[in-house]
């Protein structure tokens, strides 16, 4: 990303003043973030409800105090389980 003249940051999105602190221009955000393990997502919910959940809501009120229309988020495959056919439909 960073070859085609785009900046990446790369911040802790549990810690809500770090992400209050961005104080930049952006024309996009492009969320990648998240905790996608589902044994540690079982053995630990309180973290994956931090990092997932509230992480989240952290860079999308990031991205509306700042009136960014684009934002981009990208989910793992762990939401679709083991599936067996492909292509998914």
């Amino acid at each position: 990303m960073e070859e085609m003249g785009a900046q990446v940051l790369e911040i802790d999105i549990q810690d809500s003043q770090s992400v209050e602190q961005l104080n930049m221009k952006f024309d996009a955000i492009i969320h990648l973030a998240a905790q996608v393990s589902v044994p540690k997502s079982i053995q630990n919910p309180e973290m994956n409800h931090s990092i997932n959940i509230n992480g989240t809501e952290h860079i999308l009120k990031l991205a509306h105090r700042n009136n960014i229309n684009r934002f981009i988020f990208a989910s793992s495959s762990a939401v679709y389980g083991d599936c067996e056919t492909l292509p998914l439909r």
